[in-house]
Formats: structure tokens, C-alpha cells, sequence
């Protein structure tokens, strides 16, 4: 089977999270994907989102992490559920703040479908005012990543 999952990482969202959530309830199938199931992790948010973490239930299933353990471990989580059962199929990650459109996120998920045994990573246009520090830190890993693996990414941190 090849389900497509939808990853949400997530660590004190505000309403955000829901708007990323609500846009997708348009989606209809299209570029021939079947619907997303998501995962979204609460990542030991604290009490005052708790309302968020139920509404998103509305839209599919919510792992929660007790304390904060970090973006890495809230994907290993979500990992783990899909490889326990739940599935079989290609993933697709996308951040909590409203960063990631649903346009982008279906063009990963087209080409994560076509190319099976790849990784595909989205990659950031680094136009207009962009932080020095980012800049610097993009180039820094985008070295180190080339080094140690020998594939040349444009944009390591891309979400």
C-alpha cells in the first residue's frame, strides 16, 4: 500500500497549526496522491495548547511526547507508529508554524511517490533580507552534509 503521511512535529503551536490542518481539508486527490494520513506530535507542549492539540484530532492521529525532546526525536516517534503497523508508504514533514504551504507539501509528496526509494527535500529560496547567521549556517551544514555523504543539497534546514 502506498499511504502518504503527513508529519507535523509540534512544540507549543498556536492556532496556526490548525489553519495548515483546516486548508488541507480541500484536498481532493489531486496529482493523483491518495489523502494524507497525519500525524501531528505534541512535543511536550505545555497546558495552554491543549485545545489545539484536540481540535487537531479532528484531522488525524496525535502522538504526545510528556516533556520536550526536540524536533528529531517528535519525527523518530512518528516513525516509530507508522513502522509498528500503521502503514506503508512515503512521508512528508512540515512545521507547525505556518511555514509550509499545502501547494509545497503536495509537490514533495508527487515526488517522493515517483521516486520510491529517494529522499526529497524541499529547498528554500534565499531571496530578500535573510539573516547573516542564517545564511552562514545553511552554508556551513550544506558543506559538512557534502562532506560526510558525498550528495550536495541546496538547502539542509529546509523544514
Amino acid at each position: 500500500m502506498n499511504d502518504f503521511f503527513l508529519i507535523i512535529p509540534a512544540f507549543e503551536p498556536d492556532y496556526t497549526l490548525l489553519d495548515f490542518l483546516k486548508s488541507m481539508k480541500e484536498y481532493t486527490g489531486e496529482e493523483g496522491l491518495p489523502a494524507p494520513k497525519i500525524l501531528v506530535v505534541d512535543d511536550g507542549s505545555s497546558e495552554k495548547c491543549r485545545e489545539i492539540f484536540q481540535e487537531a484530532q479532528a484531522y488525524g492521529r496525535v502522538l504526545h511526547h510528556e516533556k520536550n525532546r526536540g524536533k528529531g526525536a517528535a519525527l523518530r516517534t512518528a516513525f516509530s507508529y507508522i513502522q509498528e503497523g500503521h502503514g506503508l508508504g512515503y512521508m512528508v514533514t512540515a512545521d507547525a508554524d505556518g511555514q509550509h504551504v499545502w501547494r509545497d507539501v503536495k509537490r514533495v509528496a508527487a515526488e517522493a511517490r515517483n521516486h520510491p526509494r529517494a529522499l526529497v527535500t524541499g529547498v528554500r529560496d534565499f531571496v530578500g533580507r535573510v539573516p547573516l547567521r542564517s545564511r552562514l549556517g545553511n552554508g556551513i551544514t550544506r558543506g559538512v552534509f557534502s562532506l560526510t555523504t558525498g550528495t550536495a543539497l541546496r538547502d539542509t534546514q529546509c523544514g
